[in-house]
């Protein structure tokens, strides 16, 4: 059983108690990365599984997150990324959803290769979170730090859209960062979880 967010832009998020339970982790090495909303700061440990049926689909390398609190009575919430491997069929009267695999179906996810999570404050991103072992741990970054200029151009509300998915990049992607009170720093994006 899972339930659908469309403005969800994470596979897959997944219970606690069901990843524990089913050993989602087992073994494997694991990311993490923070989100902000009204309860303040949380981390998600991240993961991907090996491969996961969704009706007669296998889907391979698939991301998944994990918060710190579920509140939902499903264990599992399939987001955006997911579901556009699907054409979606909806019969309302017959309350039946219907998923049928998209031609695009297999292309490969996008999951963060910089372990770095931001939040946008006017003319700098404020770091909020370093992934153990990430990209931006081996960088030098620290939570509390402050980037004002990524590859020469200012950080500013302009470019924002630039700057939010830095991590989304193909490994080997280079970032020269220009930071506040610091050195700049080099940051390059690679697999680590």
């Amino acid at each position: 059983a899972a339930m659908i967010d469309l403005g969800c832009s994470t596979p897959l998020y997944v219970d606690p108690e069901y990843a524990e339970a089913n050993d989602l982790f087992g073994g494997m090495r694991r990311g993490s990365s923070a989100s902000l909303g009204v309860e303040g700061v949380a981390i998600s440990q991240l993961g991907r599984l090996e491969s996961l049926r969704v009706g007669d689909v296998v889907l391979h390398d698939v991301p998944f997150a994990v918060p710190p609190v579920w509140r939902f009575a499903a264990p599992m919430i399939m987001g955006l990324p997911l579901l556009m491997r699907f054409r979606c069929r909806l019969a309302f009267g017959r309350a039946r959803m219907q998923l049928v695999r998209a031609s695009r179906s297999n292309r490969p996810f996008v999951r963060d290769a910089s372990g770095l999570s931001v939040l946008h404050a006017g003319d700098h991103l404020q770091v909020i979170h370093v992934a153990k072992d990430s990209p931006a741990a081996k960088a030098g970054l620290h939570e509390g730090d402050s980037i004002v200029a990524i590859n020469d151009e200012q950080v500013g509300p302009g470019n924002v859209q630039n700057h939010r998915n830095l991590g989304k990049r193909p490994p080997g992607t280079r970032y020269a960062l220009s930071m506040v009170a610091k050195d700049d720093v080099e940051l390059v994006l690679e697999d680590y979880y």
